[in-house]
């Protein structure tokens, strides 16, 4: 079975969600699916004005990758300012979407599953109590729990995960 069947049956049972835009008109050229937990996050209102921002926020930022618009990636952990960073090297490939405009702020982790395919596994954690390592072992068992067959993405340079519109920072 291909991973986009897998990804499609694991969402047909509420295991995973697919990210629309905000904006009905927008392109969607890329696609972003998260947990059921991320969804509950981006899709529920809350009574704290600060969780419905930081809400906001985040739908805004997956919005700009699904559209395709410019995103900024770094491949190394080191590289700061970048809108989504691989954290880890080798097998791991765990990746970190960053919300940097809230307060505090907020990181979700997850893989690539093919090239503009992303799965968000976990967060958002506030990064400045997040438990990075912590945080890469819990991504990879979500991973290995919904998709033990699959590895993800391995690459060497932003366009091996992002087709196009992507600024790559650092050494990456």
């Amino acid at each position: 079975m291909l991973i986009g069947d897998t990804i499609k049956h694991l969402c047909d049972q509420g295991r995973l969600f697919q990210v629309r835009p905000l904006d009905w008109r927008a392109p969607i050229e890329r696609k972003v699916y998260v947990s059921p937990d991320l969804h509950r996050f981006l899709t529920q209102p809350s009574s704290d004005k600060g969780a419905n921002l930081d809400r906001r926020k985040l739908q805004r930022l997956f919005d700009r990758f699904i559209s395709g618009r410019g995103i900024s990636v770094a491949l190394e952990r080191r590289t700061k300012s970048s809108d989504l960073k691989r954290l880890s090297r080798g097998e791991d490939e765990v990746w970190e979407f960053k919300v940097r405009a809230a307060k505090p702020q907020l990181r979700v982790f997850g893989r690539f599953a093919s090239v503009d395919i992303f799965i968000a596994l976990t967060g958002p954690v506030d990064r400045r109590n997040c438990d990075y390592p912590g945080e890469i072992i819990r991504c990879q068992r979500e991973w290995h729990t919904l998709l033990p067959e699959y590895s993800p993405v391995h690459g060497s340079q932003a366009n091996d995960y992002i087709s196009t519109n992507v600024v790559s920072l650092g050494n990456s």
